[in-house]
């Protein structure tokens, strides 16, 4: 219980911290919103508050399992958040193999985002992404290899871990909050009942690979 409360106490605290750094820029832009630029950027703050919100809220949403699911498409879940990363720049290939229906039984919008924060921390740490899906056994599999610097063992427990950072060195302007995976794991893991794995990709940077157990389909 002790360790749950400190958790909890170190994530509230971490909220509030950046929470009030956005603020304080807000307000002194207020006398500045004439300014077309500033206003941008206070558009940007808003964003950025918003985002914060509401990865902090979903870890909490997450961490209980799902009352209904749907049948949902696996490939066309990762497709769209390949299609997105692309649309803003990212570089990212996408490959599907074999042939066959890639089906599981979860939730739309939380496997979208469970990919899109996935892809978003692979984009983060390496310039180019390359995306496999197939179906394995009675399991789906996602691979996701970036041409980062890797992740060394020591560190691929905690890159689970909410508000964890694989280079200290990187500020939340350009590492994130370090939200993004655990709260892909909570989506994948926990609501899902897949898993994912870290791994060095074969030409060096990161693999993170995705393991959702396939919907079963009646007989024909």
């Amino acid at each position: 219980m002790a360790t749950l409360l400190n958790e909890r106490n170190a994530m509230l605290g971490a909220i509030a911290h950046d929470i009030k750094t956005y603020v304080q820029r807000l307000k002194l832009r207020l006398d500045l919103l004439d300014d077309p630029n500033q206003v941008q950027k206070a558009a940007h703050d808003l964003d950025a508050m918003n985002k914060l919100l509401e990865d902090s809220l979903l870890i909490a949403v997450h961490a209980n399992p799902l009352n209904s699911k749907e049948t949902v498409d696996l490939f066309s879940v990762v497709s769209h958040e390949v299609e997105a990363a692309r649309l803003v720049g990212g570089d990212v290939i996408l490959h599907r193999l074999g042939t066959g229906p890639l089906l599981v039984a979860g939730d739309y919008l939380g496997l979208s985002r469970a990919l899109s924060n996935i892809l978003g921390n692979a984009l983060r740490y390496g310039g180019k992404v390359r995306v496999w899906v197939q179906r394995n056994g009675d399991m789906i599999e996602i691979v996701i290899d970036d041409d980062g610097p890797g992740i060394p063992i020591a560190d691929r427990r905690a890159v689970f871990t909410a508000f964890h950072r694989t280079e200290s060195s990187r500020n939340r302007s350009t590492g994130g909050t370090g939200l993004g995976v655990a709260i892909a794991l909570g989506i994948i893991e926990r609501q899902h009942g897949g898993s994912i794995e870290i791994a060095d990709a074969p030409g060096g940077g990161a693999r993170l690979r995705i393991l959702c157990p396939a919907k079963s389909m009646p007989p024909a």
